[in-house]
């Protein structure tokens, strides 16, 4: 635990700006981390584009060769020059390491959260240069829906209402829970984007109760732009049934079920709740 040699592998940071000097500052600096392959995250975390060590563009095993040389590792070197052949093994070695799944919205600790609100901040201190797409969605992740939505609106504004920035506008109305907004402001995304079948999918989740034809035609234009996708088909099944056409619902999932077997795991259990024709 005291040899620099094996610090270099053990740890990030060490002798590096923002880093550490001495083994007994080594705490919070142990073992892979996230810097090891994309470098320091202070560019990141300041809201700026995140910095990515040029070496990770290299051959596949090219970061990790800094550390399991032939001394250290002597197969690993092989599997890097015959990636195919050894794919396997170098796979379960690199998701060892891979990046951990962000935390749901908000879900984070509130280290993590401060500091996507602080990024977010550096973000709107860019005066006539504000990503303010950028702001909304650090917002959102740290859980502050009320400052990303407004941030989302900034972006409609500033962008000449673009259909990427409608989009986010409208998505984010809807995890705040503000339906007939959202209702609003997807109708307006859908104009210029049409084939966008996620937004077909949330306008016939949102209108499913209350005008539930409209939801079916906007389930089933989600259906046709992604036919295999399961959660599509489940809407469409629902919107009929809201409509008063169960007997349309059942015909529509048996015969989707026998395009589309691999999703009987996931629907059998709706085709139950059908009454038989």
């Amino acid at each position: 635990e005291y040899d620099a040699e094996c610090f270099q592998c053990h740890t990030v940071g060490f002798a590096q700006p923002g880093g550490f000097m001495q083994p007994s500052a080594a705490q919070h600096f142990e073992n892979v981390q996230c810097a090891a392959c994309h470098g320091a995250g202070a560019a990141h975390m300041a809201g700026g584009e995140s910095y990515v060590d040029p070496s990770n563009l290299l051959p596949i095993g090219s970061t990790c060769r800094n550390c399991h040389t032939k001394e250290h590792d002597p197969n690993f070197d092989s599997w890097v020059h015959e990636p195919e052949r050894y794919a396997q093994a170098l796979q379960a070695k690199v998701l060892a390491v891979s990046c951990p799944k962000m935390p749901e919205m908000g879900a984070g600790n509130s280290a993590f959260n401060a500091s996507l609100v602080e990024a977010a901040k550096d973000v709107l201190a860019h005066g006539q240069e504000v990503r303010w797409d950028l702001a909304s969605r650090l917002f959102v992740r740290a859980g502050d829906l009320e400052k990303g939505i407004a941030a989302a609106k900034r972006a409609v504004e500033a962008g000449g209402e673009r259909p990427e920035d409608l989009r986010m506008y409208a998505l984010t109305l809807l995890r705040a829970g503000r339906t007939d907004a959202a209702d609003r402001a997807i109708e307006r995304a859908l104009a210029d984007l049409p084939t966008d079948a996620e937004l077909h999918f949330d306008l016939a989740l949102l209108r499913l109760e209350s005008n539930p034809e409209s939801a079916l035609v906007h389930a089933r234009e989600a259906y046709s732009l992604d036919p295999a996708n399961a959660v599509f088909t489940e809407c469409v099944v629902r919107a009929l049934v809201a409509t008063g056409d169960s007997v349309e619902a059942r015909r529509f999932l048996e015969k989707h079920l026998a395009q589309q077997p691999q999703n009987h795991e996931l629907l059998d259990p709706l085709l139950e709740e059908l009454p038989p024709e």
